[in-house]
């Protein structure tokens, strides 16, 4: 006798914690993250690095011990290799930079093997893209496709042609925690209008040449031309000449003091040497990889030439991560793309791993 089987939170529809995320801005001194804020903060170079070190471990992922009858095994693997080296790294990107990934999945009938062929999971821009629930039914609050605005053109996209991903759904049931929106905080005291950045351009500009002081003889001296103008109008242009270089010619008099010249000249150094600017910016960029969830040890690895010497427990929690993020992307990947292509090419999901 068969037992029904009953998964009374199978259409439970989370209420999302985006509404926390926007209040919790009035109780601290955090700035206001918005969707606007994501592509300045992707030209970051901290930021972009960051984006590339967080794709970077899914390259490796390989699929094996696929047990399966040879040509769905075949299918299997090839369809897994088309999605994880021409797909996923553009959904990785969208997912990292705003929290989901919605993607066109893109078929071709194989007449040679008769089977429904994967060209490509196009990676679809989130905000033309609202994801779409089922109304009743079965199904109930699950995913059903998503609507794609394009040029003013609202499309409906249902599955097998709709793919999203939205990893732990932190902030709704189809939108994550962006990583860059952990990062805005120390990304804008970097690059806001008086923040790290524009402090060492400003400084450079005042501070980065020192002080010249051109001391000069009261009342008037004579121009090669003739001309007389104020002794003082001529020091201020010998010292604007050594500020920029020049070499100047000054009189060998002395003072009536006889203690000094009547023209002398004394360059001060610079004020600061703006080296606590630079130091500041590292700590910023290493706030930004941290808030990204990528240890700074592995970014500074390069600097030292030792490679992940003292590094282990750093890079091998990243790694965890990865691994646990893979394998949602795997599941998503079966349900959503896998399964859909393997009913209408062999009339059933025949495999097991």
């Amino acid at each position: 006798m068969k037992h029904a089987v009953k998964n009374p939170t199978r259409s439970y529809r989370p209420t999302g914690t985006a509404f926390v995320n926007q209040w919790s801005y009035f109780f601290t001194s955090d700035p206001w993250f918005t969707w606007g804020d994501v592509m300045l903060m992707a030209r970051d170079p901290a930021v972009k690095y960051g984006l590339k070190l967080l794709r970077s471990p899914y390259a490796k992922v390989k699929i094996k011990d696929i047990k399966a009858r040879p040509a769905v095994a075949r299918y299997i693997e090839t369809t897994w290799t088309t999605f994880m080296r021409h797909s996923l790294p553009k959904l990785l990107n969208n997912y990292f930079k705003w929290g989901r990934a919605p993607g066109g999945v893109e078929w071709e009938w194989d007449t040679k093997t008769e089977t429904l062929k994967l060209q490509t999971v196009r990676a679809i821009e989130p905000l033309d893209a609202m994801a779409q629930v089922w109304r009743d039914g079965p199904k109930k609050n699950q995913f059903a496709g998503f609507t794609l605005h394009d040029m003013e053109v609202k499309t409906v996209i249902g599955k097998p042609y709709a793919f999203w991903f939205s990893g732990f759904n932190e902030w709704g049931q189809f939108c994550d925690e962006p990583r860059v929106a952990c990062a805005f905080a120390p990304w804008l005291e970097k690059t806001a209008p008086m923040g790290l950045r524009a402090s060492r351009r400003l400084h450079n500009w005042t501070k980065a040449v020192g002080i010249t002081v051109v001391r000069h003889p009261d009342g008037m001296v004579k121009q090669p031309d003739g001309t007389e103008i104020p002794a003082e109008n001529k020091a201020l242009q010998n010292g604007a000449a050594l500020q920029n270089g020049t070499i100047i010619a000054m009189s060998s008099a002395y003072n009536e003091g006889g203690n000094g010249y009547k023209w002398d000249v004394d360059q001060r150094p610079s004020a600061g040497d703006g080296k606590y600017l630079g130091e500041a910016i590292k700590d910023a960029d290493n706030e930004i990889w941290v808030a990204m969830g990528i240890p700074p040890e592995i970014v500074r690895s390069g600097d030292t030439g030792s490679g992940y010497s003292g590094r282990a427990i750093p890079m091998e929690t990243w790694l965890a991560g990865a691994d646990e993020m893979s394998g949602m992307i795997n599941s998503e990947f079966r349900h959503q793309v896998l399964e859909p292509g393997m009913k209408n090419s062999f009339g059933r999901v025949d495999y097991d791993g």
